[in-house]
């Protein structure tokens, strides 16, 4: 295909030169000036002729027009052209006149000959060598290793004139395979993870003992790397190693000579290797780099690892120690106000435990989206750790830590959907202000936490602010609950019984069971002054069973008396860690057989809020109690965040309207209109209604009017011992005692 080119351009070539003479100078003389002119401007036509098809082939075959170097090339062809041209011509006129004058002009032809082919490749090699800087620059100032790779690939073509070109770097595990770049007609592929076959595990054996490339030409005799090029479809190609002083890098190959005029030949040897040689410091470096930088993403990663929360990506406790110590620096500087607040979840446990950790998790997660999205960009939420979390606030004074105390509060006690389940937790909050006076963190901490338990301690604030007072608190909390634990022990621990009355005819209907603690210098501790240390000290448990076991067993005595009038009902409270609790129902079951007690008589009351934190698992609760015989009501209706209309998916039979809604019912007529559509609701859902906290006749028959059902309050009776109990009922003028209707 050369051979037939090279013909085909010499004889239009000469055509063009013969036809430029003869229609200048015709057929009279062929000597003269004006002959020999026409005929040096035909012979450089000639040579302008073949240097474009030349140029125009390259450019079909490889797809590239080189505008920069065209004229350059021309410039050299005329020049080259001229020159022998003249020494040509000079030839003719010799030969014209004295033919052994021609001899005079072989020392000077060979001369001119030898410095044209010399110029000729030196500048082929100075083309080479600037081609290679360039290519080399441009791989260096590739943005990433995957991209230099690339540049590298490109270049090898260029140079080489190679349609496909391609970099294989294995790992140094085997197991790990190899990292393939490749380009060529199809496009590049670069870094891909491939598995390292075979014939390219043969290749680098067989090229790493061997001191140079290897040219597979085509035409070639077999060769034991003909495999490679056919695993790629590539019929000729020069394949070496990549290597450093220390090791091989990997395998580089090109292949397919561009425009199939021509294969590779050892003169390419020469340049491949040197390509290589460059490549390979390239490369080398390039892994350096990229080893670097991997250790610079680790430690950042690490560094992250260390200063974040790994489950909801907020700063955790060491990061936002640091960074309260900046602001108690800050704040010594007159007008940096900071402030920071102490969270803890109530109920978090609860739901961790039913729900599985996985819940729990989720749980943490959403909480943290919402208290990120609650504060602003320049305060720093963190989790410090369970179900603990901290705000700081920057440039924030007290009116403005209470109100964003306030808006948190009420962000995260809205219901969360875990899976397939609503459930709800509160959050206790503490506010500290930092002092110019503090000397570190911990203060800041250790007053934050004070006021978080101070806001725990009291169910109506989910939130307090520090005070020096609250040390004080804090001690006579610990010894509360130290002293509590030992009641139990001496058995201070006692339960009253309020009754519950039929407001139609004040007849007792049940007892309500309340604990008492008998302290020996306090005198009788009522229920909200020991109860939340109790569920903050983990002892709620066993205090509600000593409870429930009492009551049973003092129930049982009213039976005896009030057996023949269908007898007298117990009304139990379940605090939210006894809904936990799996051996509930077994706990009541067994109380019942000890005391012989009718399990109708029985009504359990759980709050609202006690419902909604966990809905799934507190209906199933309450069905395995009702089949037992239980009741079941619900306390503090109308608190919480459940819906009317969810009370139809629960097991109920009695709603207890809470003494708020009570207080000012003879004089609040909006009042008055929420009590009545309470009673209203429970009558279409065939539900008995109770209210709580009757201290009036007037509140008394306000609510008979309205058609209530049972009452309870100081207006019909205090709470009293289970003897005075007892007395009561043999006071009371008796009738039949009805179990509570059950809803349909």
């Amino acid at each position: 295909m050369k051979l037939l080119f090279n013909v085909g351009q010499l004889l239009l070539g000469t055509a063009i030169a013969v036809l430029l003479f003869r229609a200048v100078v015709g057929a009279d003389t062929l000597h003269g000036v004006r002959a020999w002119a026409t005929a040096l401007a035909a012979i450089c036509v000639m040579s302008l002729v073949g240097v474009t098809l030349v140029a125009v082939v390259i450019f079909f075959a490889e797809g590239e027009w080189s505008l920069s170097e065209y004229p350059r090339t021309l410039l050299i062809a005329v020049a080259g052209a001229t020159a022998t041209g003249s020494l040509a011509l000079a030839a003719v006129e010799l030969l014209h006149t004295n033919r052994s004058a021609v001899l005079l002009l072989v020392f000077p032809a060979v001369l001119c000959g030898l410095a044209l082919r010399a110029y000729v490749e030196q500048r082929q090699e100075a083309e080479r060598v600037r081609f290679l800087y360039e290519s080399m620059r441009r791989t260096q100032d590739a943005p990433e290793f995957g991209l230099a790779v690339g540049q590298l690939l490109l270049a090898a073509r260029q140079l080489l004139r190679a349609e496909y070109a391609e970099i294989v770097l294995p790992s140094p595990r085997t197991q790990d395979g190899a990292l393939r770049s490749t380009s060529g007609p199809q496009g590049e592929t670069l870094m891909r993870p491939v598995p390292l076959p075979q014939t390219d595990h043969d290749a680098l054996r067989i090229l790493s003992s061997s001191s140079t490339a290897v040219v597979l030409a085509r035409g070639r005799s077999p060769h034991s790397l003909d495999a490679l090029l056919a695993a790629r479809g590539l019929e000729d190609g020069i394949v070496g190693v990549l290597r450093t002083e220390a090791q091989a890098l990997g395998l580089i190959l090109v292949g397919d000579r561009a425009g199939d005029v021509a294969t590779f030949t050892n003169d390419d040897l020469g340049v491949f290797e040197t390509f290589a040689g460059h490549a390979s410091v390239l490369l080398e470096n390039g892994r350096l780099e990229r080893s670097l930088a991997q250790v610079t993403e680790l430690q950042e990663a690490l560094q992250h690892q260390a200063y974040h929360d790994g489950l909801t990506g907020l700063p955790n406790r060491l990061l936002f120690a640091e960074r309260v110590a900046d602001a108690l620096e800050a704040v010594r500087v007159p007008g940096h106000p900071a402030a920071m607040l102490f969270l803890d979840l109530d109920g978090f446990k609860v739901v961790n435990d039913t729900l599985g950790h996985a819940s729990g998790d989720e749980l943490l997660v959403e909480v943290a989206r919402r208290l990120k999205a609650t504060v602003r960009p320049q305060d720093i939420p963190a989790r410090l750790g369970g179900d603990e979390f901290a705000v700081l606030l920057d440039e924030t004074e007290a009116p403005r830590a209470e109100a964003v105390a306030a808006r948190i509060a009420s962000v995260l006690g809205e219901p969360y959907r875990i899976g397939r389940r609503l459930t709800t937790v509160h959050v206790s909050i503490g506010i500290a202000l930092a002092q110019p006076d503090m000397r570190s963190p911990d203060e800041l901490f250790a007053q934050a936490d004070l006021a978080m338990y101070s806001a725990k301690s009291e169910r109506s604030r989910r939130f307090a602010t520090y005070e020096p007072g609250l040390h004080e608190a804090m001690r006579q909390r610990h010894a509360l609950a130290f002293d509590l634990e030992e009641a139990l022990k001496r058995r201070e621990i006692v339960v009253f019984y309020q009754p519950a009355v039929s407001i139609s005819t004040g007849r007792i209907h049940a007892f309500e069971a309340l604990a008492r603690w008998r302290h020996p210098s306090r005198g009788l501790v009522l229920p909200d002054d020991f109860l939340p240390t109790a569920a903050e000290s983990g002892i709620m448990e066993e205090l509600g069973r000593f409870v429930i076991d009492e009551a049973c067993r003092q129930a049982g005595r009213w039976q005896e008396i009030t057996a023949e009038h269908g007898g007298t009902g117990l009304w139990l409270n379940l605090s939210p860690s006894e809904l936990q609790r799996d051996t509930l129902v077994d706990e009541l079951s067994r109380a019942l057989t000890r005391t012989r007690l009718d399990a109708r008589l029985v009504s359990l009351e759980v709050t609202e809020a006690s419902v909604v934190q966990d809905e799934t698992r507190v209906a199933r609760l309450m069905s395995d109690l009702r089949d037992l015989g239980f009741s079941i009501s619900i306390d503090d209706f109308g608190t919480g965040y459940s819906s009317l209309s969810r009370l139809r998916d629960f097991p109920i039979d009695m709603l207890k309207i809470p003494k708020p809604f009570v207080d000012r019912l003879a004089r609040d007529g909006v009042d008055a209109s929420l009590v009545d559509a309470i009673l209203r609701l429970a009558g279409s859902l065939g539900l008995t209604a109770v209210a709580e906290g009757i201290e009036t006749a007037e509140q008394a028959d306000r609510l008979r009017a309205l058609g209530c059902d049972l009452a309870q309050g100081f207006f019909f009776g205090h709470p009293v011992t289970g003897d005075e109990a007892l007395h009561t009922l043999r006071r009371n003028q008796l009738r039949r005692v009805t179990p509570v209707a059950r809803a349909s």
